[in-house]
């Protein structure tokens, strides 16, 4: 019994001093102890945003990023009592609205509930994109001195005609998403809503376009998007509902910033819908950019297949005067499909776009694509490979090139071992047909010797 009591004691004090000095959380957070609910949001939001993970870091920094924001998570279910993953339902940040969006092209295309995204078949191979984009697309690097002092003049164009006109809500919002302050910039869209300021189609691409570069993929390792990328894609279906309830006048740049904030979040049934439909509607063609925002959606998610499908459709695109297009980026995605997903054999036409654009891999690159296509058997690629590297002025991997050879040998080989039993089926076909000739002359001679004696 006293021990007991001398345990209670310990409880009771111990909770006296998280009162007093505050818990992990309010540290990890950074915030006071007397902080409130929208005080703890507003430091959520502000921390998930700045330390999640970006394009470009290699896996122990994105790794640490991953697990800070799950702390951070933690840290936001300890002192709300709320979980971060329903966070969107709460925070001024990420309200959502109570009615889904119905009608347009995306209505029909949005999946229902917030829940985990219907994501691509299980067991798709993960593809290091990453490297593909960095080291098999050969692009040119330098640019002119007086080139790049003109696109730095043209960058700080925006501010200077601001400090002379005065800022407007949407340079304010868009000076704001440039410098990575998300939140601030919904604070600033929510002022200028109260303050009587109609908001326009480019306020809200603004907005999701913001949300969709704070997203983190949803990829076939991690099929479940983190506390953040849901509720930012929560935001997104409010600010296109938001849209619809004010009629505004949206055009192919709004649908494209939706499509690649639905596939970043997992929703590739919905982005395949929302791409599709842009390709029956003339005032809504897909541009290059939401090409290689499809293309970048397919390889992440394996939906390789699907990749060459957008490759067809571009190509009959481009037959019209629209005319979008292919950019290196797009042909980095299209090799990672035909070598990684085992497209190789609807892979020519790819080559020919690459001649005709003059956009060529580097050696490493052919030999990837020389080696898949010998692997899946597809020896017309891969003549067109080798045909493309020594017009480039490359030499083809000697051990694939003899792989090749070695192959064609084989099928010259394949293809005069059945020349002989089809010349023997000929001639045996030839001589039966001439022996039944014969018998039947001999047949009728027969006959007509027989009519003549009687």
């Amino acid at each position: 019994r006293m021990l007991a009591r001398a345990s209670g004691l310990r409880g009771r004090w111990a909770r006296l001093c998280t009162a007093a000095v505050g818990t992990p959380a309010h540290a990890l957070l950074g915030l006071e102890l007397d902080a409130n609910q929208k005080q703890v949001e507003r430091a959520y939001v502000d921390l998930a945003i700045r330390h999640r993970p970006k394009r470009g870091d290699d896996a122990a920094v994105a790794s640490a990023a991953v697990a800070r924001l799950e702390r951070l998570g933690e840290a936001y279910d300890a002192l709300t009592g709320v979980s971060a993953r329903a966070a969107g339902e709460s925070m001024g940040l990420f309200d959502t609205l109570a009615s889904s969006p119905s009608g347009g092209v995306v209505a029909a295309a949005v999946p229902t509930g917030a829940g985990a995204p219907a994501h691509v078949s299980a067991g798709a191979a993960s593809v290091p994109v990453s490297v593909w984009l960095d080291q098999l697309v050969r692009m040119p690097a330098y640019v002119p001195p007086p080139l790049r002092r003109l696109a730095e003049s043209m960058a700080r164009m925006p501010n200077f005609w601001d400090q002379l006109l005065g800022h407007t809500y949407d340079s304010m919002i868009h000076k704001l998403l440039r410098d990575d302050n998300l939140a601030e910039a919904f604070d600033c869209f929510k002022e200028m809503k109260e303050e009587g300021e109609n908001p326009t189609a480019a306020t809200y691409e603004m907005l999701i376009r913001g949300c969709t570069l704070a997203m983190r993929r949803v990829t076939p390792d991690e099929p479940t998007p983190d506390r953040l990328t849901e509720a930012l894609y929560g935001r997104v279906i409010s600010l296109w509902g938001e849209m619809q309830e004010r009629k505004i006048r949206v055009d192919s740049f709004t649908y494209t910033e939706l499509l690649r904030s639905f596939g970043k979040a997992g929703h590739v049934d919905a982005s395949r819908a929302i791409f599709f439909k842009m390709l029956t509607l003339p005032q809504f063609l897909p541009s290059e950019r939401a090409f290689d925002s499809m293309y970048e959606l397919c390889t992440h998610a394996g939906e390789y297949e699907l990749a060459l499908d957008v490759f067809k459709e571009q190509c009959e695109l481009r037959k019209s005067l629209f005319a979008p297009r292919f950019s290196p980026v797009a042909f980095t995605h299209l090799m990672v499909a035909g070598v990684e997903g085992g497209q190789m054999g609807r892979f020519g036409p790819v080559l020919e776009e690459m001649q005709r654009f003059r956009t060529y891999p580097a050696v490493g690159t052919f030999a990837k694509l020389l080696g898949a296509a010998l692997e899946q058997g597809e020896l017309k690629i891969a003549e067109q490979v080798i045909q493309l590297t020594r017009q480039v002025g490359h030499v083809p991997d000697r051990l694939l090139l003899d792989n090749y050879e070695a192959a064609r040998r084989q099928e010259q080989l394949g293809g005069s071992r059945r020349t002989p039993k089809v010349t023997v089926t000929i001639i045996i076909l030839m001589t039966t047909t001439i022996i039944t000739i014969r018998i039947i002359r001999v047949v009728i001679l027969i006959i007509v010797l027989t009519l003549i004696k009687q």
